[in-house]
């Protein structure tokens, strides 16, 4: 029992205290070097963006230094404008549709009356005149309303690949 005691004395006076300014507490911490150097940077891929529709622009996404994605919005344009136009180059492709219809059923009919003597040889040609106008007429309408879809799908502009913005 004595050496019990004698080692629970020897125990107690190795027990040391320190004051709170002593301890720290520990933690992991991933470490890095830096190496400063000085030069000139040049990016790997740049590109030059310009907007291929002539509209008001409605909202810039990204700043200078931002990071994007390929395929991120950059800027949207005011596609109000833009709509109407293809609308409306819709809707006179398609009244020059309708009237090219009446036109063929007017140039058979015509060639029937022609073919049977009814009806004077210039009356076929003025027909076919019309006709032909009438088509080349739809085929300009129809190149614009292909032109104001694409001008409507370009109201965006997204970036061509990932990297950062700069000015």
């Amino acid at each position: 029992a004595a050496q019990a005691e004698a080692e629970a004395r020897a125990a107690r006076a190795a027990i040391v205290q320190l004051a709170p300014f002593e301890v720290a507490e520990v933690a992991p911490v991933t470490l890095t070097e830096t190496l400063r150097i000085t030069g000139s940077l040049a990016p790997v891929r740049r590109a030059v963006l310009s907007s291929e529709v002539s509209a008001r622009v409605e909202t810039v996404m990204v700043r200078a230094g931002d990071s994007v994605a390929e395929g991120d919005v950059l800027v949207e344009f005011d596609t109000e404008a833009l709509e109407s136009q293809f609308e409306q180059a819709r809707a006179n492709a398609e009244a020059t549709r309708v009237q090219l219809e009446q036109a063929r059923t007017d140039f058979e009919r015509t060639q029937n009356l022609v073919e049977r003597g009814l009806q004077p040889q210039n009356t076929l040609d003025r027909a076919r005149s019309t006709l032909d106008q009438l088509t080349a007429t739809l085929a300009a309408q129809e190149t614009l309303v292909a032109n104001a879809e694409r001008s409507r799908d370009r109201a965006t502009v997204v970036a061509p690949f990932a990297g950062m913005v700069s000015e």
